[in-house]
């Protein structure tokens, strides 16, 4: 069980759990927030309204691209 690193809902199963562009499991986000190697258009709608959270959602992307 883990958290997402960008909404911090916990990820109580392997089937919820991201992939990336590759198709491998990304454990790092939920499948709400990243899918197939990209960021969902509702988190970064939603990046766009809270400074704080894009800073963070940027840190985070930088890892990942």
């Amino acid at each position: 069980m883990r958290t997402c690193q960008v909404c911090g809902n916990t990820i109580f199963n392997e089937r919820y759990y991201s992939h990336n562009e590759d198709g491998s499991v990304n454990r790092d986000f939920c499948s709400d927030c990243y899918r197939n190697g990209h960021f969902t258009s509702e988190i970064t709608g939603a990046a766009h309204s809270d400074e704080r959270f894009a800073s963070a959602l940027n840190s985070v992307s930088r890892r990942y691209h």
